[in-house]
């Protein structure tokens, strides 16, 4: 679908199901991070398919247009909105809010294990994906005419693989691990435009696989140094 396309989404149980209002609750809060923190389709994780809503349509006590003009606004609504998905969840399927302790082995979303920044606001989706694009592709790959140095081969592997120049070895054999770093854009009620970054902190690969004959990365700290370094205008959405 092009930029600008509309479509309309309606949820309902189906006749019958048990606990219809429950799911129903459910499906809105899986539709609700869909559409503020995901994405549909191919290049989902670097912006490809965002959704925005157009309308001020809540449901379950959630907010899906964002009405803020600012990164710190966007910042205290998704903040809102997390809280209210986690209270849904807890009510209907009885859910704690604690996490397991260290690394997880899948992307959990709690405030332990996953960090969510909204990076700017901007005029245009255009705009928009030039600077989170730009951004990425200078801290990751130096310019032959820049006086910065790119991170090391094996420490740009956090951002995701396959990487060229890198080997994964694995028994079971693995090709592929899939980025922890969710980057979407959203149109605001105002017609600005905001880029959302979503980092799971979950465990990079399973023990025993190397990189080029070396252990993978340890941790997102260099993920983290570019989102300081790369948004200084930056607002952490907190909601712990």
């Amino acid at each position: 679908f092009p930029p600008g396309v509309r479509l309309v989404v309606e949820l309902a149980p189906r006749p019958g199901v048990l606990a219809a209002q429950s799911a129903l609750e459910q499906a809105a809060a899986a539709l609700w991070l869909l559409v503020q923190l995901g994405g549909v389709g191919s290049r989902s994780r670097r912006m490809g398919g965002s959704l925005s809503a157009s309308e001020a349509v809540s449901a379950a006590g959630l907010a899906f247009a964002l009405e803020g003009a600012s990164a710190a606004e966007v910042a205290n609504e998704l903040a809102a909105g997390l809280r209210q998905v986690r209270k849904i969840f807890q009510r209907t399927r009885g859910d704690t809010a604690s996490a397991e302790p260290g690394e997880p082995e899948f992307d959990v979303l709690h405030s332990s294990t996953c960090t969510v920044w909204v990076l700017g606001e901007y005029p245009s989706w255009g705009d928009a994906a030039e600077a989170v694009g730009a951004a990425l592709r200078s801290y990751r790959i130096a310019a032959a005419n820049s006086s910065k140095t790119a991170p090391p081969l094996l420490d740009r592997a956090a951002f995701g693989l396959p990487l060229k120049g890198v080997k994964i070895q694995s028994r079971p054999a693995i090709d592929r691990r899939a980025s922890p770093l969710w980057l979407k854009l959203s149109k605001t009620r105002k017609g600005r435009y905001v880029a959302v970054a979503t980092l799971f902190k979950s465990r990079f690969l399973p023990d025993g696989v190397q990189l080029n004959g070396s252990a993978p990365p340890q941790g997102y700290g260099l993920i983290e140094r570019w989102i300081k370094q790369g948004f200084p205008q930056r607002a952490e959405v907190r909601y712990a």
